[in-house]
């Protein structure tokens, strides 16, 4: 037997859900690798994570949060607080592959609940004795109601955490 919702009742429990309303902003993990082959190739890596507002303003930008890269293949975590995000802390998790491309991305709430996660996006480049790989992954979420996070807000307080990423 299949149960079914009247549509008052429906349209009354979807008007009753929670709406935040608090400001809308990107977390952005990268990373790129450069190799050649050869007797002087070479070999570069880069990485870095941004908290870009909804109109494309950097609120936080940091190559290595805390010291450490903000995506590895074992996965990595830390968390934000102080500046515009006044007592609210936020955690950032991140997996990558083995290159250090990620993967995955999460991010948690001051409550400790997920605010959204993402799928990483890559690319690979091969060109004559070398190759570029290239990746990110980003989630869109927004920020508790009252906070309001500006270009360049600054003082945020990066913090590494043990985490033991995803099974």
């Amino acid at each position: 037997m299949r149960f079914h919702l009247p549509a008052t009742l429906f349209f009354s429990a979807l008007s009753a859900a929670p709406v935040l309303a608090g400001q809308e902003v990107v977390a952005v993990w990268t990373s790129s690798t450069f190799s050649t082959v050869g007797p002087s190739g070479s070999h570069v890596w880069d990485a870095g994570f941004s908290l870009i507002g909804k109109n494309g303003e950097v609120i936080y930008n940091e190559a290595y949060p805390d010291g450490y890269k903000p995506c590895i293949h074992a996965g990595q975590e830390f968390q934000l607080e102080g500046g515009c995000l006044g007592g609210a802390w936020y955690s950032f998790r991140c997996k990558a592959n083995p290159i250090s491309i990620p993967e995955k991305c999460e991010v948690m709430g001051p409550d400790g609940k997920s605010v959204g996660t993402g799928d990483g996006e890559d690319s690979t480049d091969f060109f004559g004795l070398g190759i570029s790989m290239t990746g990110g992954c980003k989630v869109k979420f927004e920020l508790w109601d009252g906070i309001d996070c500006q270009n360049g807000s600054g003082d945020l307080v990066p913090h590494d955490t043990d985490w033991n990423s995803w099974k």
